[in-house]
């Protein structure tokens, strides 16, 4: 039996051996230990204050530090560096390496004392809704964790060099390593009964040292592998100081580095105004969008960041040698292998929300009020799964074209829509409104999103539309069996102690495997 989803992953391996495989297998291990860590975390600080207030003070470097200048580097770096890697010309491509980790060393150093200089303004604002006695220790979490926006592109940029030559793994056991970190932090605090405050500080420093582990990690492996210039015979070290053909190189990232980062900007605004908002909706609102969060991004770590992060390099090279058949075959099985994966576990999340929270966070302080608030934002964020996807791929798929204006357009309406609902669904639903407000924004973006990467690349896009219906179709039967087994865990199972729940998730594993299987074969998207 072979799905178009396991087509689409061996026509990428044709480019990159087992790679998606590696990275779908660490990814998944990513994905257990950054729930195991959301499930400590549930269950030492709860839906507190300081819970919130460690929140807080962690997006802000970990949103501009790693989601804005980390990722953008990371992935403008590509295009660039796999150019110079198809060219042959390594000392040009490590002189280039060289210069991009000197500028955003340089960068990332200016922002950190910026933080430092306005760390009250910027936590004040965050957490507007804040007691005095919880925005002080937000601003002194802050203070601990603003390091990392230096080691963040350290790692990123590292991650970028081992792309380019094929090898995935060691930057994607990076974050499996960061999440290990910061989950010891927490067992530690817990185990040795550290109050919440103190436990909020030491989990802190947790973070930093986890990002510093990160960072070690990538660049070590890239010495011992060989990978290293210094390390290498075909570098000359006459061409490693032309100033001027790393300059130029420099110039290509940054290029590709600033409308990203505008991308990446737009996206990361949302996400600003959401725990804003939440920040106003009551103790805890903001840890429990983090759960809510953290548990619908399990897909986009495990699968879609997957395919995601051997397809750019992949697609950057068949744009560069002229294979244009290669790059759009490539592109569209990977949208396929999105959706094949994402709209099933879209319709998990959401009709299961109550079981998959319970299961997941609810013992210590995590208590049935904060359950409900999580569960009622998950509503929103399972229903965003399938958009998110979309646009991962996509966004990837304008970097290896080098054309960043479309996706920027798609972002900028669907942010601007996003934060608007925000505003008045929070105002009409409370919390759950803004995990609606993120569906709506998602549906917009993958829409505006396949339009241009169809006007762009002349894809021919509604030629796949029957074969998208029937997999829509091909989700009937896994719907009318996840509301059998919703009904079930009401009558049931919600009252179940762990071995009941452990078999009722054995139970909905093989209901949901056997239907969703059923309604492909019956709609005649898997074959022999």
């Amino acid at each position: 039996m072979k799905s178009y989803f396991f087509t689409g992953i061996e026509f990428v391996k044709k480019r990159s051996g087992n790679a998606v495989g590696v990275v779908m297998v660490v990814n998944s291990l990513l994905a257990v230990v950054a729930l195991l860590r959301e499930v400590f975390f549930a269950l030492y600080l709860g839906t507190s204050s300081q819970a919130d207030a460690l929140l807080v003070a962690f997006f802000i470097p970990d949103t501009v530090g790693n989601n804005l200048l980390a990722v953008a580097v990371g992935v403008a770096a590509v295009p660039v560096f796999s150019k110079l890697y198809i060219d042959k010309d390594f000392s040009r491509l490590y002189a280039g390496v060289k210069g991009t980790l000197k500028a955003f060393g340089l960068l990332s150093l200016f922002l950190v004392i910026l933080f430092a200089i306005f760390a009250g303004e910027i936590t004040g604002s965050l957490g507007k809704g804040f007691t005095g006695e919880t925005s002080l220790l937000c601003l002194r979490l802050f203070y601990i964790m603003i390091p990392a926006v230096v080691l963040y592109p350290i790692f990123t940029i590292g991650s970028a060099v081992m792309q380019v030559f094929n090898r995935f793994f060691v930057p994607a056991v990076g974050p499996v390593l960061f999440n290990l970190v910061f989950l010891g932090g927490i067992i530690f605090s817990y185990a040795w009964h550290f109050s919440l405050t103190e436990g909020a500080r030491f989990i802190a420093f947790s973070i930093l040292t986890a990002v510093l582990v990160m960072a070690v990690l990538v660049w070590a492996a890239i010495y011992i592998l060989g990978i290293f210039p210094g390390r290498r015979k075909d570098i000359g070290p006459e061409l490693l100081s032309d100033e001027t053909n790393t300059g130029r190189d420099l110039q290509k990232v940054f290029k590709m580095f600033f409308p990203y980062l505008l991308v990446l900007l737009t996206m990361q605004s949302v996400l600003y105004v959401e725990r804003y908002l939440a920040s106003q909706l009551g103790t805890g609102s903001v840890a429990a969008l983090n759960y809510a969060y953290r548990v619908a991004q399990f897909p986009i770590w495990v699968f879609v960041l997957a395919i995601g992060t051997v397809a750019l390099p992949s697609l950057s090279k068949s744009r560069g040698l002229g294979q244009e058949s290669e790059f759009k075959g490539t592109l569209l099985k990977s949208l396929w292998a999105v959706l094949i994966i994402t709209v099933p576990l879209a319709c998990v999340f959401f009709l299961l929300r109550i079981p998959v929270v319970t299961i997941l966070l609810k013992r210590g302080a995590f208590d049935a009020v904060s359950l409900q608030v999580t569960a009622g934002i998950l509503a929103g964020y399972a229903l965003a799964i399938v958009g998110q996807g979309i646009v991962q791929i996509g966004i990837r798929v304008f970097l290896s074209v080098e054309k960043m204006k479309q996706p920027l357009i798609c972002l900028t309406i669907s942010s601007l829509m996003n934060i608007a609902l925000d505003f008045y669904l929070a105002a009409k639903l409370g919390s759950a409104g803004l995990g609606y407000g993120a569906a709506i924004g998602a549906l917009i973006n993958a829409v505006l999103m396949l339009y241009f990467l169809d006007k762009v690349l002349e894809l021919s896009l509604k030629k796949h539309g029957g074969k998208v219906v029937r997999l829509l179709l091909a989700n009937v039967p896994l719907v009318i069996v996840l509301i059998l087994c919703k009904k079930l865990w009401l009558f049931w199972f919600e009252s179940a102690g762990l071995l009941g729940q452990s078999g009722y998730v054995a139970l909905v594993v093989m209901a949901v495997g056997i239907s969703y299987w059923f309604g492909l074969r019956l709609f005649k998207l898997i074959h022999n």
